[in-house]
């Protein structure tokens, strides 16, 4: 073994040795540690067993008197409250009993409160229970009070609606101008109403809704009854003032005023129409009464079918037997279909919630049904039309008038015709904005048709021309006119239909001007026959007296619109005037006593077609 390795293990001892040394003191240390703490922890559990032994007992006696404390206080309370409640009943239930809710409501309610509370107070302690049936009794005659005092109140502030200015707030549509509303009064205060009616809902009555849904509901039907008596006053004066014009009708042939008799057909239609716009006037009012009245949202709707339905049922089962038995045709239906298409949601789903029994599904289908019905026998009364009636001086015939205004009426109602007439009937697969103008196609070529067959009724072929002239003008002019809004509608599909009327209309005019050739046949040849005076003074003669029998043939003929007669007069003197001035100028040396002069015959020209003559 080498000295370094002796070294090396005598340091290694002399470490080993140190660190016993150190070891050995930590042991002594933890020790006078573990010491001191046992110590401290003998010290703590006699003074915890001390606590234990003097100071819990006295908080287990303070919790004992303050429960005893806390009791005497409710106990105190209690007797309070009860010689309070006690004190109080007897005035509130004779309150309650013999007061009246209208000279101070809100008081009263109050006092139906305070005694409620009584009851819950005296019921939430057994040994008070059987005090509370008195109360329970007071109570209900309290709430059964309550809600006559309600009923009495909302009678005394319903009131119809004036049908005088229900009618003013509907507009030309029979819909209700939002401006208006207000103006239609059917209640005069509300506040009381409404704070009752709260207070009586918050607690769990609805006695009262039923009240609410009758008053309202009667009420609803005197003033939609109003509305039918006022309709039917006004109706009465009118008829009483048409009577003369009917029999002003009467005595004239004039196409124009003989339509005039359209205006005074429908009035039980306008009057259905009427009463459906005036109740769902009267609905609009009532439902925002009702979510005044009545806030609660889960009762609303029950109490507003109760409200309407009788005057729904009246006024549906009115309009449906004006349908029934309307023989007016389909002009006055067109507006009663339209505005029942446009609320058909609204009041098929009222309809159909109110009541089993409320025809509204039937009167649509009905309206539908006799309104295409009357649109295809229009058509087929044009095409089949057998009436020989022309009028005398060959004016528009009234047929033409009103084809034509049939027409307008269309297009008038042109989405109402399309989708609720022609749609349902009409093949798949066609164009529905073609319906109408398809339609306006079938009509105008069976009244052409008609209008044919009428002109042979004239003798005078010439009369029978000028009638054409007159009823093809017609049809032209009031397609042509942009007020009337056909042209549009009937160019959808036929671009060319005025190009087609101005060729009839130039057609009857030449035919027409052919009545002047045997007039002419009189000066056929004047320039060949030189200076014979015999033959010229015949041709003179012959030449004025045809002229004469052609006018005083045509003495009654008329061609209607002014503009059309001056043209055909022009162009009679074009063909007349040279051949008579040069006639007159021939003769003049030899014939002194001529029927006419130059102007003289222009004058007698002028008088053609003059209806004033």
């Amino acid at each position: 073994m080498t000295d370094a390795n002796i070294e090396a293990i005598n340091k290694k001892l002399h470490q080993e040795e140190e660190w016993l040394k150190n070891f050995s003191s930590n042991i002594s240390k933890s020790q006078q540690i573990k010491s001191g703490i046992e110590s401290i922890i003998d010290n703590f559990q006699r003074k915890l067993k001390s606590l234990e032994e003097n100071v819990l007992p006295m908080h287990e006696e303070n919790g004992r008197l303050q429960v005893k404390q806390h009791n005497i206080q409710r106990l105190v309370n209690t007797i309070d409250a009860t010689v309070q409640f006690y004190g109080r009943t007897q005035e509130l239930e004779l309150t309650i009993r013999d007061g009246n809710p209208m000279h101070n409501l809100s008081n009263y309610l109050e006092h139906m409160d305070s005694l409620g509370q009584a009851i819950q107070f005296f019921e939430s302690n057994p040994n008070y229970q059987d005090k509370t049936e008195n109360m329970k009794i007071t109570v209900d005659s309290g709430y059964t009070i309550l809600e006559n005092q309600y009923k009495l109140l909302l009678q005394r502030n319903t009131v119809p609606g004036d049908p005088g200015i229900i009618i003013i707030c509907l507009d030309d549509q029979y819909e209700l101008m939002s401006s208006k509303v207000k103006e239609i009064v059917t209640i005069k205060e509300l506040e009381e109403i409404c704070t009752l009616g709260s207070w009586l809902l918050e607690r769990g009555r609805t006695t009262f809704l039923g009240y609410y849904a009758d008053i309202r509901s009667e009420n609803m039907m005197r003033s939609i009854t109003s509305v039918v008596q006022h309709h039917t006053a006004l109706t009465s004066r009118l008829q009483s003032r048409s009577m003369a014009l009917k029999h002003a009708l009467k005595k004239s042939n004039r196409s124009e005023k003989i339509d005039r008799k359209e205006e005074l057909c429908g009035a039980a239609e306008e009057g259905a129409l009427l009463l459906l716009g005036c109740l769902l006037a009267l609905l609009e009012i009532e439902e925002g009464i009702m979510q005044k009245a009545i806030p609660d949202t889960s009762k609303q709707a029950q109490v507003f079918l109760n409200v309407v339905r009788k005057p729904l049922a009246f006024v549906i089962r009115h309009v449906y037997r004006v349908v029934q038995e309307s023989d007016s045709g389909v002009i006055p239906l067109l507006p009663l279909l339209r505005f029942l298409a446009t609320h058909q949601m609204r009041l098929g789903n009222l309809a159909r919630n109110s009541s089993d029994d409320i025809p509204f599904d039937q009167l649509i289908r009905t309206i539908r049904t006799n309104a295409a019905s009357y649109i295809n026998e229009f058509v087929e009364g044009l095409r089949n039309d057998v009436n020989k009636f022309v009028p005398l001086d060959g004016n528009v015939h009234p047929i033409t008038a009103n084809t034509l205004n049939f027409l307008v009426t269309l297009t008038l109602h042109r989405h109402t015709v399309t989708q609720q007439l022609l749609s349902l009937t009409a093949p798949p697969g066609d164009n529905p904005a073609l319906l109408l103008p398809k339609l306006f196609a079938r009509i105008l070529s069976a009244l052409g048709t008609s209008l044919k067959r009428k002109a042979e009724n004239y003798d005078d072929t010439t009369l029978s021309k000028l009638f054409l002239l007159n009823n093809y003008h017609y049809i032209a002019r009031t397609l042509a006119d942009e007020e009337a809004a056909l042209l549009p509608v009937i160019n959808e599909q036929n671009t060319q239909i005025l190009s087609f009327y101005q060729a009839e209309i130039d057609k009857c005019v030449e035919q027409y001007m052919t009545s002047w050739n045997p007039t002419l046949s009189y000066v056929f040849g004047l320039e060949k026959v030189g200076d014979d005076k015999n033959t010229l003074r015949n041709m003179l003669y012959n030449f004025v007296r045809e002229f004469d029998l052609v006018c005083n043939i045509q003495r009654t003929y008329c061609i209607t619109d002014a503009k059309l007669a001056s043209e055909v007069r022009e162009r009679v003197k074009r063909l007349l005037v040279p051949k008579f001035n040069d006639l007159m100028e021939r003769t003049r040396s030899f014939e002194k006593q001529m029927k006419y002069s130059e102007e003289s015959f222009k004058i007698t020209i002028d008088r053609l077609f003059d209806v004033t003559a």
